[in-house]
Protein backbone atom coordinates (compact mmCIF):
# COMPACT_ATOMS: atom_id res chain seq x y z
CA UNK A 1 0.00 0.00 0.00
CA UNK A 2 0.97 3.35 -0.68
CA UNK A 3 0.23 6.62 1.15
CA UNK A 4 0.22 9.81 -0.50
CA UNK A 5 0.24 13.20 1.10
CA UNK A 6 -1.33 16.19 -1.51
CA UNK A 7 -0.73 19.35 -1.61
CA UNK A 8 -3.98 20.46 -0.22
CA UNK A 9 -2.22 18.61 2.79
CA UNK A 10 -1.95 20.73 5.79
CA UNK A 11 0.61 19.01 8.20
CA UNK A 12 2.07 19.09 12.54
CA UNK A 13 5.33 18.23 11.95
CA UNK A 14 5.64 16.75 15.17
CA UNK A 15 2.57 14.80 14.53
CA UNK A 16 3.89 13.74 11.14
CA UNK A 17 7.12 12.52 12.86
CA UNK A 18 5.48 10.76 15.77
CA UNK A 19 2.90 8.45 13.44
CA UNK A 20 5.79 7.51 11.19
CA UNK A 21 7.51 6.44 14.14
CA UNK A 22 4.89 4.55 14.88
CA UNK A 23 3.73 3.02 11.65
CA UNK A 24 7.31 2.03 11.20
CA UNK A 25 7.10 0.28 14.47
CA UNK A 26 3.60 -1.50 13.45
CA UNK A 27 5.66 -2.60 10.45
CA UNK A 28 5.40 0.05 7.88
CA UNK A 29 7.35 0.95 5.34
CA UNK A 30 8.57 4.57 5.30
CA UNK A 31 9.20 4.39 2.07
CA UNK A 32 5.65 4.06 0.76
CA UNK A 33 5.07 7.38 2.24
CA UNK A 34 4.96 10.38 -0.22
CA UNK A 35 4.43 13.94 0.59
CA UNK A 36 3.93 16.65 -1.82
CA UNK A 37 6.55 19.57 -1.14
CA UNK A 38 3.62 21.93 -1.58
CA UNK A 39 1.69 20.82 1.55
CA UNK A 40 1.41 23.32 4.57
CA UNK A 41 2.89 23.50 7.79
CA UNK A 42 1.47 23.89 11.19
CA UNK A 43 3.63 26.18 13.12
CA UNK A 44 3.13 26.10 17.03
CA UNK A 45 2.40 30.06 16.74
CA UNK A 46 -0.39 29.05 14.65
CA UNK A 47 -1.93 26.57 17.23
CA UNK A 48 -1.79 29.25 19.38
CA UNK A 49 -3.60 31.96 17.71
CA UNK A 50 -6.21 29.15 17.18
CA UNK A 51 -6.76 28.20 20.70
CA UNK A 52 -7.45 32.00 21.68
CA UNK A 53 -9.44 32.62 18.75
CA UNK A 54 -11.49 29.49 17.45
CA UNK A 55 -12.42 27.65 19.84
CA UNK A 56 -15.73 29.58 20.78
CA UNK A 57 -17.24 27.90 17.42
CA UNK A 58 -16.10 24.28 17.88
CA UNK A 59 -12.63 23.83 15.79
CA UNK A 60 -10.17 21.47 17.03
CA UNK A 61 -7.87 24.59 17.34
CA UNK A 62 -5.17 22.54 15.85
CA UNK A 63 -4.10 25.40 13.91
CA UNK A 64 -5.21 23.74 10.17
CA UNK A 65 -7.10 26.80 9.72
CA UNK A 66 -4.48 28.94 10.48
CA UNK A 67 -2.30 27.03 7.82
CA UNK A 68 -4.80 27.68 5.57
CA UNK A 69 -5.36 31.23 6.20
CA UNK A 70 -1.72 31.82 6.04
CA UNK A 71 -1.16 30.29 2.65
CA UNK A 72 -3.52 32.53 0.97
CA UNK A 73 -2.36 34.88 2.93
CA UNK A 74 0.78 34.07 0.63
CA UNK A 75 2.84 33.85 3.84
CA UNK A 76 2.35 30.16 4.49
CA UNK A 77 5.32 27.35 5.13
CA UNK A 78 5.81 24.85 2.87
CA UNK A 79 6.87 21.47 4.02
CA UNK A 80 9.52 20.92 1.64
CA UNK A 81 11.40 24.22 3.26
CA UNK A 82 11.17 21.81 6.70
CA UNK A 83 11.41 18.30 5.75
CA UNK A 84 12.56 17.84 2.92
CA UNK A 85 13.45 14.40 3.88
CA UNK A 86 10.21 13.57 3.62
CA UNK A 87 8.87 15.91 0.59
CA UNK A 88 10.06 15.04 -2.52
CA UNK A 89 6.89 13.67 -4.49
CA UNK A 90 5.12 15.36 -7.31
CA UNK A 91 1.96 13.76 -5.60
CA UNK A 92 -0.49 14.85 -8.69
CA UNK A 93 1.64 12.84 -11.19
CA UNK A 94 1.62 9.65 -8.82
CA UNK A 95 -2.02 10.11 -8.79
CA UNK A 96 -3.00 10.18 -12.36
CA UNK A 97 -0.07 7.79 -13.67
CA UNK A 98 -1.56 5.17 -11.10
CA UNK A 99 -5.41 5.99 -12.66
CA UNK A 100 -4.12 5.55 -16.05
CA UNK A 101 -2.85 2.05 -14.98
CA UNK A 102 -6.14 1.33 -13.89
CA UNK A 103 -5.41 1.41 -9.88
CA UNK A 104 -8.18 2.47 -7.08
CA UNK A 105 -7.50 5.72 -5.01
CA UNK A 106 -9.41 5.59 -1.44
CA UNK A 107 -8.74 10.07 -0.64
CA UNK A 108 -10.04 11.34 2.83
CA UNK A 109 -11.35 14.41 2.83
CA UNK A 110 -12.18 15.65 6.48
CA UNK A 111 -16.00 17.41 7.84
CA UNK A 112 -19.09 17.47 6.30
CA UNK A 113 -21.33 19.17 3.64
CA UNK A 114 -23.66 21.57 5.93
CA UNK A 115 -20.11 22.61 6.95
CA UNK A 116 -18.43 23.52 3.90
CA UNK A 117 -17.32 27.38 4.17
CA UNK A 118 -18.96 28.12 0.68
CA UNK A 119 -21.87 25.94 0.62
CA UNK A 120 -22.89 25.20 3.86
CA UNK A 121 -25.13 26.14 6.70
CA UNK A 122 -23.44 29.37 8.10
CA UNK A 123 -20.00 31.25 7.18
CA UNK A 124 -19.01 31.45 10.68
CA UNK A 125 -19.97 28.05 12.27
CA UNK A 126 -18.24 26.23 9.77
CA UNK A 127 -14.88 24.48 8.39
CA UNK A 128 -11.94 25.89 6.63
CA UNK A 129 -12.52 24.51 3.11
CA UNK A 130 -15.01 23.34 0.99
CA UNK A 131 -16.46 20.02 1.26
CA UNK A 132 -17.34 19.25 -2.55
CA UNK A 133 -16.28 16.03 -4.95
CA UNK A 134 -14.80 19.45 -7.19
CA UNK A 135 -12.73 20.40 -4.09
CA UNK A 136 -11.26 16.32 -3.40
CA UNK A 137 -10.58 16.14 -6.99
CA UNK A 138 -9.03 20.16 -6.52
CA UNK A 139 -6.87 19.26 -3.62
CA UNK A 140 -5.25 16.04 -5.23
CA UNK A 141 -4.81 17.42 -8.62
CA UNK A 142 -7.50 14.86 -10.43
CA UNK A 143 -9.36 16.16 -14.11
CA UNK A 144 -13.17 15.42 -13.63
CA UNK A 145 -12.70 12.73 -16.60
CA UNK A 146 -11.71 10.35 -13.74
CA UNK A 147 -14.55 11.26 -12.10
CA UNK A 148 -16.68 7.95 -11.22
CA UNK A 149 -19.72 7.76 -9.21
CA UNK A 150 -20.56 10.03 -6.50
CA UNK A 151 -21.96 8.69 -3.09
CA UNK A 152 -23.62 10.69 -0.52
CA UNK A 153 -23.32 9.74 2.51
CA UNK A 154 -26.19 10.54 5.00
CA UNK A 155 -27.92 10.41 8.37
CA UNK A 156 -31.30 10.45 9.56
CA UNK A 157 -30.76 12.85 12.44
CA UNK A 158 -28.00 15.36 11.33
CA UNK A 159 -25.33 16.04 13.75
CA UNK A 160 -23.31 19.44 14.38
CA UNK A 161 -20.11 19.54 16.36
CA UNK A 162 -20.42 21.27 19.81
CA UNK A 163 -18.38 23.99 21.48
CA UNK A 164 -17.57 25.07 25.45
CA UNK A 165 -20.55 27.33 25.67
CA UNK A 166 -23.24 24.49 24.19
CA UNK A 167 -23.59 26.29 21.03
CA UNK A 168 -21.81 25.93 17.48
CA UNK A 169 -24.26 27.89 14.93
CA UNK A 170 -27.46 27.67 13.91
CA UNK A 171 -29.18 24.67 11.82
CA UNK A 172 -32.38 24.92 9.64
CA UNK A 173 -34.19 22.10 11.75
CA UNK A 174 -35.02 21.67 15.50
CA UNK A 175 -32.57 20.76 17.68
CA UNK A 176 -33.40 17.56 19.75
CA UNK A 177 -31.39 15.48 22.63
CA UNK A 178 -29.51 12.30 22.34
CA UNK A 179 -32.48 10.86 24.94
CA UNK A 180 -35.14 11.88 22.65
CA UNK A 181 -33.14 9.97 19.74
CA UNK A 182 -32.87 7.33 21.68
CA UNK A 183 -36.73 7.16 22.91
CA UNK A 184 -37.44 7.40 19.37
CA UNK A 185 -35.77 4.06 17.99
CA UNK A 186 -36.47 2.41 21.69
CA UNK A 187 -32.49 2.20 22.03
CA UNK A 188 -31.23 -0.38 24.99
CA UNK A 189 -28.31 1.67 25.75
CA UNK A 190 -27.11 5.49 25.85
CA UNK A 191 -26.25 6.37 22.21
CA UNK A 192 -25.02 9.90 22.86
CA UNK A 193 -22.51 10.98 20.50
CA UNK A 194 -19.20 12.74 21.47
CA UNK A 195 -16.42 14.81 19.06
CA UNK A 196 -13.59 12.49 17.98
CA UNK A 197 -11.11 15.32 18.80
CA UNK A 198 -12.36 17.62 21.48
CA UNK A 199 -14.59 14.69 23.12
CA UNK A 200 -17.48 17.29 23.49
CA UNK A 201 -21.26 15.94 22.96
CA UNK A 202 -22.55 16.27 19.29
CA UNK A 203 -25.44 18.19 18.80
CA UNK A 204 -28.26 16.50 17.40
CA UNK A 205 -31.76 17.95 14.55
CA UNK A 206 -34.57 16.80 13.43
CA UNK A 207 -33.61 15.95 9.58
CA UNK A 208 -33.21 19.24 7.16
CA UNK A 209 -34.94 18.19 4.01
CA UNK A 210 -33.79 20.92 2.19
CA UNK A 211 -30.35 20.73 3.26
CA UNK A 212 -30.39 17.42 1.59
CA UNK A 213 -32.25 18.41 -1.75
CA UNK A 214 -29.29 21.62 -1.94
CA UNK A 215 -26.59 19.49 -1.14
CA UNK A 216 -27.68 17.31 -4.01
CA UNK A 217 -27.79 20.10 -6.21
CA UNK A 218 -24.23 21.26 -5.60
CA UNK A 219 -22.57 17.50 -5.11
CA UNK A 220 -24.82 15.56 -7.63
CA UNK A 221 -23.93 12.18 -6.35
CA UNK A 222 -25.47 8.84 -8.23
CA UNK A 223 -26.03 7.38 -5.13
CA UNK A 224 -27.27 7.70 -1.21
CA UNK A 225 -25.89 6.12 1.76
CA UNK A 226 -28.34 5.87 4.20
CA UNK A 227 -26.07 5.33 7.87
CA UNK A 228 -27.55 4.97 11.00
CA UNK A 229 -30.73 3.61 10.18
CA UNK A 230 -31.12 1.62 13.52
CA UNK A 231 -31.87 5.93 14.99
CA UNK A 232 -34.60 5.32 12.96
CA UNK A 233 -35.84 2.08 14.75
CA UNK A 234 -33.40 -0.48 16.61
CA UNK A 235 -35.34 -3.11 15.37
CA UNK A 236 -33.42 -2.61 12.18
CA UNK A 237 -29.91 -2.63 14.09
CA UNK A 238 -27.28 -5.23 12.46
CA UNK A 239 -30.03 -6.29 9.71
CA UNK A 240 -28.15 -6.84 5.91
CA UNK A 241 -31.12 -7.17 3.46
CA UNK A 242 -33.64 -4.48 3.21
CA UNK A 243 -36.59 -6.92 3.59
CA UNK A 244 -36.12 -7.03 6.60
CA UNK A 245 -36.13 -3.36 7.71
CA UNK A 246 -39.43 -2.20 9.48
CA UNK A 247 -42.03 -0.61 7.59
CA UNK A 248 -41.00 3.05 9.13
CA UNK A 249 -37.55 3.04 8.10
CA UNK A 250 -38.50 1.22 4.34
CA UNK A 251 -40.99 4.93 4.46
CA UNK A 252 -37.76 7.07 5.22
CA UNK A 253 -36.21 5.67 2.12
CA UNK A 254 -39.23 6.57 0.13
CA UNK A 255 -39.53 9.74 1.00
CA UNK A 256 -35.50 9.97 0.29
CA UNK A 257 -35.81 8.65 -2.93
CA UNK A 258 -38.52 10.77 -4.33
CA UNK A 259 -37.46 14.02 -2.90
CA UNK A 260 -33.83 13.58 -3.82
CA UNK A 261 -34.52 11.32 -7.14
CA UNK A 262 -31.60 9.79 -6.10
CA UNK A 263 -31.30 5.65 -5.21
CA UNK A 264 -30.05 4.24 -1.59
CA UNK A 265 -27.57 2.40 -2.38
CA UNK A 266 -26.87 1.37 0.77
CA UNK A 267 -27.79 1.39 4.36
CA UNK A 268 -25.79 0.83 7.45
CA UNK A 269 -27.69 -0.64 10.50
CA UNK A 270 -25.11 -0.80 13.04
CA UNK A 271 -20.76 0.45 14.13
CA UNK A 272 -19.46 -2.98 12.25
CA UNK A 273 -18.54 -3.04 8.86
CA UNK A 274 -20.71 -6.19 8.48
CA UNK A 275 -23.48 -3.90 9.56
CA UNK A 276 -24.64 -2.78 6.20
CA UNK A 277 -27.61 -3.19 3.63
CA UNK A 278 -26.46 -3.70 0.14
CA UNK A 279 -29.34 -3.15 -2.28
CA UNK A 280 -26.96 -4.43 -5.28
CA UNK A 281 -27.75 -1.26 -7.50
CA UNK A 282 -24.54 0.33 -8.43
CA UNK A 283 -24.05 -1.68 -11.31
CA UNK A 284 -27.62 -0.77 -13.02
CA UNK A 285 -27.87 2.76 -11.09
CA UNK A 286 -31.87 2.30 -11.11
CA UNK A 287 -33.98 1.83 -7.93
CA UNK A 288 -35.41 -1.41 -6.84
CA UNK A 289 -39.11 -2.10 -6.84
CA UNK A 290 -40.03 -0.54 -3.66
Amino acid sequence: MIVVMGPASVINPAILAHEIEALTGAGFESGNLFIDGRAAIITQDMIRKEQKEITKIGGTARGVGEARSARLMRRGIRIDSVMPEYAAADTSLMIGMALDHGSTILYEMGQGFDLCIDHGVDPVYCTSRNCTPMQALADIGVPPKYLGDVYAVIRPYPIRMNNRDESSGPYPSREITWEEVGRRCGAPHDITEYTTTTKLKRRVFEFAWKRIRTMVGVCSPDFLCLQFINYLSWSDYGKTHFDELVHETRVFVNRLEDETRIPVAYLGSGPGHEHMVDRGIDARGDCPKK
